[in-house]
């Protein structure tokens, strides 16, 4: 079986992977959103589909095939909520770029209310897209 090495992890976290809060919707009218934390990973290749679905194996989420604008296949993983938490807290202590933007999608996943009209919810969605700015 094999294991990812946490130092060599987070550095490949760091260059690849991303964190996002993302609003989504809670029924089929469209009328309750919600915030959402998600951290996915996508590589090309045998040995991407081999990193991405050992990610899957180790820490849950899914695999599926992304198509990038131009046509190169990617294998993306996605985990989220407190999946995503087992996952940050594994690498932060090791990151070097993302680290504010892990510290604060952690902080995120404690509030009780991810209701769109949090302003608190909202506000972290905000400055961890505001991260992606900074690198």
């Amino acid at each position: 079986v094999v294991e990812f090495d946490v130092k060599w992890l987070s550095g490949f976290f760091d260059g690849e992977g991303s964190i996002g809060v993302y609003a989504r919707n809670s029924d089929k009218k469209k009328t309750i959103k919600y915030f959402v934390l998600v951290v996915s990973l996508a590589q090309s290749g045998n040995i991407g589909k081999i990193i991405v679905e050992k990610l899957k194996e180790v820490f849950g989420g899914t695999v599926y095939i992304n198509k990038s604008s131009r046509g190169k296949v990617q294998w993306k993983w996605n985990i989220s909520a407190d999946k995503a938490v087992v996952f940050l807290e594994y690498v932060l202590p090791h990151l070097q770029i993302k680290g504010v933007e892990a510290t604060l999608a952690l902080d995120f996943q404690e509030l009780n209310n991810k209701r769109f009209d949090n302003d608190l919810a909202t506000q972290y969605a905000n400055q961890i897209k505001q991260c992606k700015v900074n690198y």
